[in-house]
């Protein structure tokens, strides 16, 4: 009879260190879940960031354009590179949006 007890006390010892093997591992999966979610979370806030600063670069660049050519005061030359920066603005714009 105690050889069976022994037995048994052995296999309950046994489930107790699995079950809490799989608890150890569960709980391990969740830390990298959660890790990995805060880093997304931290990406999603950096490419809205990136959105908010092109937005507004545009934005101030295509005002001083404007700004410049009613007045009278740019070149042919210049008015090609503003029109060249702000086409590089847009297509940053447009790229940081796709990211969103």
């Amino acid at each position: 009879m105690k050889k069976q007890e022994i037995l048994e006390s052995a296999h309950l010892i046994n489930e107790k260190i699995a079950l809490t093997e799989i608890a150890e591992k569960k709980k391990q999966e969740t830390a990298k879940r959660a890790q990995k979610l805060e880093k997304e979370k931290e990406k999603a806030q950096k490419n809205q960031e990136n959105f908010e600063k092109a937005t507004e670069k545009l934005s101030d660049a295509q005002k001083k354009y404007k700004k410049l050519q009613s007045r009278g005061k740019l070149s042919p030359n210049a008015e090609d590179k503003w029109l060249k920066k702000i086409d590089k603005l847009e297509s940053k714009l447009k790229k940081a949006n796709s990211k969103l």
